[in-house]
């Protein structure tokens, strides 16, 4: 029985192409087997036709395409067996261990970078029907279960993958039919078996004769006008290590790989996702980098792409790594002067930096409710010039650094309001919506819409894009030079207003940095501030001197700087009863019973219990006593018991008088 195999050509482009003869050693063997009983059988196996370790010669053209090169062989094999003269047997094999001569082996045996291509198509010989199948057997370091195989064009043909023997049957061919075997792995050599792969009888063989109990009877395997592609291998690359998975901005993050080169590498290339390539050594398989810096986001993913490069090519491998951005770093240096009281102002000095970007903008809370101080990283880009930058009024400054182009959703914005004589506002927003690109037509800068309270005009850079009027987020006084690069060292000044109602109030002084990639940092300051106490003013006191019996009157003002007058007692020195007078009074009276210095003391409380006193002192004078003079005597009698005795001598001479006249009337004549 004769069995015919082929090999189609592959369709190549040369460029160059030469032609070599180049010999194949065939290697005869069999395999031990059973027999129908199940009984071990070994072979007894006799060259025939002196087949046995056959050389035969076949044609070795190469193919050159610049630095990509190509075999095709081709030629006729013929290898005959002897067979046993009966019994129930499993055919041998031939092993083409050496397919080419040295250097190259069968490893090289490659179909451009996916693996080799064999073209065949099988012939019964002598029109003997014993034939049943066709084994191909492929043995190497890598597993069977991994080849890529396929059968074409006859979908009827069935197969079976025995990866416990390394190896492959297939039944059901067409004679004259071709069929195309395709792998895509390395293996270290190949064997075709005979088509009686399988247990029969051989007296059941047209042209076999008994010969005394044995026959002899010569098979031939044929191998006709074999053509076999093998070209260069790109090479396979593999990421084996990334750590750490997740990194920081200038950590070290070290990436391990795996190269699988059937030629000489040439070129290892890392590209780290971030505008840097490195170009280690062939032999590394070790590589490590710094991110400096993740843009404009807090968190960013990047891409790493290894490339090796040998003859066949070019081989890939990716992997991402999460890259997180470095927060800034707040230092708050003091808060003088100390100590701190309310209605005083105080300066607070800290540092902020960013170790991989710049401080975009800082805010100061000074922990009382007050609105922060807000400071601005003020950057226009493409809009004018970074040195000598004058911007007009409406023009847009940024909090972070992007351009307007850049603008996206989140993003802050701050501008001065179009008509603001006071370049220290700035109004701020945040974009809640972009708008696609090319949604509105006419506008020459990227369209958006903010959110806040009400503006009251268009925002400059939606002017003539159709878009409704902005809205206003809030609107800060920028009380600070804007920061400047990744370091600023400055300082925020404030006023405590008060206490509440106590003496003392704890407040904590939040120092709140952001950077250009949106990361935060911040550091807490806690200071106890003190309340001040009510101040007095104007007392006066009048009359002064004054005398005992007679009233005063006092007349002073009372006011908290930072709260409100409780209270106001007078004490007027005397022992009396001290005056409790209402917060909004500012005069009282007292009248001293005696003569004296008094120290009238006026006390004033806050709503914070805090007091303050003022004094004054006050003169009483006794009333004058009369001075002692020599009275006038009328005949040693004062004048005034004179004066009344000779009133009582005069009525009794007019009593007398009028008594005579009225005895006369009564008298007769």
């Amino acid at each position: 029985m004769l069995l015919t195999l082929g090999v189609c050509p592959v369709n190549t482009a040369p460029v160059r192409a030469s032609t070599s003869p180049t010999n194949l050693i065939m290697n005869p063997s069999f395999e031990n087997g059973v027999d129908g009983q199940g009984i071990p059988l070994n072979w007894n196996f006799e060259i025939c036709e002196g087949v046995g370790n056959a050389t035969a010669t076949l044609d070795s053209t190469t193919y050159t395409d610049g630095g990509y090169s190509s075999k095709v062989y081709s030629g006729p094999i013929t290898q005959t067996y002897c067979l046993p003269t009966n019994g129930t047997r499993n055919v041998g094999f031939t092993q083409f261990r050496q397919f080419v001569a040295d250097p190259v082996n069968f490893t090289d045996l490659m179909d451009s970078p996916d693996g080799f291509s064999f073209w065949f198509k099988l012939q019964p010989y002598d029109n003997q029907s014993g034939m049943a199948g066709f084994d191909i057997r492929v043995f190497g370091a890598e597993s069977t279960a991994e080849l890529d195989y396929a059968f074409n064009p006859d979908p009827s043909l069935t197969f079976v993958n025995q990866t416990g023997i390394g190896s492959f049957l297939f039944h059901g061919y067409q004679p004259g039919q071709w069929y195309h075997f395709s792998r895509n792995l390395r293996a270290d050599w190949m064997r075709l078996g005979l088509p009686l792969k399988h247990l029969f009888t051989l007296v059941m063989f047209e042209g076999l004769v008994l010969q005394d109990g044995s026959t002899v009877k010569s098979e031939t395997f044929w191998l006709d006008d074999v053509k076999i592609y093998a070209g260069n291998l790109s090479p396979s690359v593999t990421i084996t290590s990334l750590t750490p998975s997740s990194a920081s901005t200038g950590e070290t993050v070290t990436l391990g790989f795996a190269v699988n080169s059937t030629s000489p590498v040439s070129e290892i290339a890392v590209n780290w996702g971030d505008g840097t390539t490195t170009r280690p050594s062939t032999g590394a398989r070790v590589d490590s980098h710094i991110y400096l810096s993740t843009g404009d986001t807090p968190s960013r993913s990047f891409t790493i792409n290894v490339t090796v490069t040998n003859t066949g090519g070019q081989g890939f491998a990716v992997a991402d790594e999460i890259v997180n951005d470095r927060p800034p770093t707040v230092t708050i240096t003091g808060l003088s002067p100390s100590p701190q009281n309310t209605g005083q102002p105080v300066q607070l000095n800290f540092t902020a930096s960013d170790s991989d970007g710049t401080i975009s903008a800082v805010r100061v809370d000074w922990g009382d409710d007050s609105k922060p101080d807000l400071i601005l990283t003020i950057s226009s880009n493409s809009m004018c010039p970074a040195t000598n930058c004058v911007l007009p009024l409406g023009a847009i400054i940024l909090v972070r650094w992007e351009d307007p182009a850049m603008i996206a959703q989140g993003t802050i914005i701050a501008f001065r309001p179009t008509g603001s004589a006071d370049p220290n506002y700035l109004v701020i927003h945040r974009v809640v919506s972009v708008m696609p690109a090319g949604a509105q037509s006419g506008c020459s800068q990227v369209g958006f819409y903010t959110k806040g309270d009400a503006n009251s005009a268009d925002d400059p850079w939606n002017v003539g894009c159709g878009l409704p009027i902005s809205q206003v987020v809030g609107v800060y006084q920028s009380t600070l030079a804007p920061p400047n690069g990744p370091t600023i060292t400055t300082y925020a000044t404030h006023t405590y207003a008060n206490t509440g109602n106590s003496q003392t109030q704890t407040f904590t002084i939040l120092v709140n940095a952001m950077d250009n990639s949106g990361s935060f940092g911040s550091q807490t300051l806690v200071k106890v501030i003190k309340n001040l106490p009510p101040s007095m003013s104007s007392v006066s006191v009048s009359p002064n001197p004054v005398v005992a019996g007679n009233s005063v009157t006092v007349l002073f003002s009372a006011r908290d700087p930072d709260g409100t007058v409780s209270s106001i007692s007078i004490n007027w020195g005397d022992g009396t009863t001290i005056d409790s007078l209402g917060s909004s009074t500012t005069s009282d009276m007292h009248t001293y019973a005696s003569a004296g210095s008094f120290t009238i003391s006026i006390t004033a409380s806050d709503n914070a219990g805090a007091r303050s006193q003022a004094t004054s002192t006050v003169t009483v004078n006794a009333p004058s006593s009369p001075t002692e003079v020599q009275t006038p005597t009328i005949f040693g009698v004062s004048p005034s018991l004179f004066y009344y005795a000779m009133l009582g001598i005069t009525a009794i001479i007019m009593s007398l008088a009028v008594l005579i006249i009225l005895r006369k009337r009564k008298t007769p004549v």
